[in-house]
């Protein structure tokens, strides 16, 4: 749709749900579905997104009323790639629930859906400056929140 950072600086602090991606950029991105689908067409539903990060890691959630959020890694993939199940201590179990458990239909059937020869954003946390992306070439990155990367979200349209 367009290009954006994910954050102004480096940072992951508050997650998913206080980036500047989703607070302002996606705001932009809902109005353009609305435009193109019509208002009537483009489902509000609920999402448990990540809200606070300790450590680089997904620390707490909340659930929130969406229209159009970016993808994550089992969306898009079918799996957790920087997700890990645990601290490097193991002590603590990072908190990563999401209502995503699978990949979407059109990329489970046909992976060159994957890349479309953009670098786009995803929407997990995997450090205290970096969210994951996906590469030009398909596969799963990271880069630093302030790069500018595309913005390729999903909705729910009927």
């Amino acid at each position: 749709m367009f290009s954006a950072h994910m954050n102004a600086t480096n940072t992951t602090e508050g997650g998913y749900v206080g980036s500047k991606m989703r607070t302002v950029y996606l705001r932009r991105a809902e109005a353009i579905f609305k435009a193109c689908f019509g208002e009537n067409h483009v489902l509000k539903h609920r999402e448990y997104l990540v809200n606070a990060v300790a450590d680089g890691r997904p620390s707490a959630g909340a659930w929130c009323d969406s229209y159009v959020e970016l993808m994550d890694e089992r969306m898009v993939y079918g799996s957790c790639i920087f997700d890990s199940a645990s601290t490097d201590g193991g002590d603590t179990v990072p908190n990563r629930y999401s209502v995503s458990h699978m990949q979407l239909a059109g990329f489970r059937h046909n992976k060159a859906l994957v890349s479309n020869r953009q670098w786009y954003w995803l929407r997990n946390v995997v450090s205290p400056a970096y969210f994951a992306h996906v590469h030009v070439i398909g596969a799963c990155h990271s880069s630093n929140a302030s790069n500018v990367h595309g913005v390729r979200p999903a909705a729910l349209i009927y």
